[in-house]
């Protein structure tokens, strides 16, 4: 991830400042120093999208889910300092035709500027003809004073298995939650060995699920695929396809320095598309990763700064006190200056 210089990042917003029409500042990463003059900014945050999950010899994988792109104005001081971490997008889940017959790994999760990650892709099952999940998205965060924001990363998508489709990973979520704390999206589930469990997969195939996005909440693994034959040869239960990830979490938390006049959040940069079918996936080992955006920040100069309220001092008896002397002092001087004009008159 390229990282903006605070310097020329503060430069670009004084510039804006200055400016007769408002300017987009993007800023990938890093810390921004709020110049003079400047006290509300419009702010677009867009998280990272899932990747895309892989494919198997006839289906293809579920496409990864968008990242939530959160859009605000906020308030600031000139000499705050500004930081974001911008969400990368999900990797795409290892197609079958990956290393055929080996292990098909799920795609890493998108990181949001440190050590917080969408969840991992689940690997298809240990019998390795699928496509493995996409991982989920990683969320974007902006920071200044006691407000902060997130936008959920986007689910990753869910691998084939043999001839169905897998799973769409969700978007990033579209509700505001009022406070934030940053958290890991969920692994997708996969890599499982045969079995005669319930639901049973005897034949130990199937694709993975997609992880979740990261954000405000974590965005759920999605499950694992099944190929079982029972009897042997046939179809029974029917074959199922890895799940989409869950959509991470988003929010937008202000505070008393700090205050959030308007938020929305919608659906931002899309999800990787899953891999291909056989015809094509030879051109590729994995799938599609999910797509990524810059935070812009725009100065709003059309809103006043926000004005403290005034403290009004407490009243004490000394202050009464201080208050009646006063005015006492004010009537003795009254009284002596209209006795020394009617003298003068006289």
């Amino acid at each position: 991830m390229r990282t903006i210089s605070p310097m020329l990042t503060a430069v670009a917003l004084a510039a804006a400042a200055a400016g007769a029409s408002a300017q987009s500042v993007p800023i990938t990463g890093g810390q921004a120093t709020v110049p003079p003059g400047v006290y509300w900014l419009d702010v677009v945050v867009p998280a990272g999208g899932g990747g895309g999950g892989g494919s198997d010899a006839g289906g293809v994988g579920g496409q990864g889910g968008a990242g939530a792109v959160l859009t605000a104005t906020i308030s600031v001081t000139p000499s705050q300092v500004i930081t974001v971490q911008q969400g990368a997008g999900g990797t795409g889940g290892e197609n079958k035709q990956r290393n055929p017959g080996g292990i098909k790994l799920g795609g890493a999760g998108g990181t949001s500027g440190g050590a917080v990650t969408g969840g991992l892709g689940g690997a298809a099952n240990q019998a390795n003809y699928s496509g493995a999940g996409g991982g989920g998205g990683g969320a974007s965060v902006l920071q200044v004073g006691d407000l902060t924001l997130i936008a959920g990363g986007g689910g990753g998508g869910g691998g084939a298995s043999w001839d169905v489709a897998g799973n769409p990973g969700t978007a990033g979520s579209a509700t505001l939650a009022a406070t934030c704390t940053l958290v890991n999206g969920q692994p997708g589930v996969g890599g499982l060995p045969p079995n005669t469990t319930t639901p049973p997969n005897t034949k130990g195939d199937g694709g993975g699920g997609g992880g979740g996005g990261s954000g405000a909440t974590a965005g759920a693994g999605g499950g694992t695929g099944r190929e079982d034959e029972n009897p042997p040869g046939t179809k029974n239960p029917p074959w199922t396809s890895g799940s989409g990830g869950g959509g991470g979490g988003s929010c937008a938390q202000g505070g008393t320095t700090n205050t959030v006049r308007s938020a929305t959040v919608a659906a931002g940069p899309v999800g990787g598309p899953g891999g291909p079918t056989n015809a094509a996936e030879n051109a590729g080992s994995t799938a599609s990763p999910g797509g990524q955006s810059p935070i812009t920040l725009t100065v709003n100069s059309t809103l006043p700064p926000l004005q403290p309220p005034t403290a009004v001092p407490a009243t004490t008896p000394a202050s009464l006190s201080l208050l009646s002397a006063g005015l006492g002092a004010l009537a003795l001087w009254a009284r002596r200056r209209r006795k020394g004009q009617g003298a003068s008159l006289r």
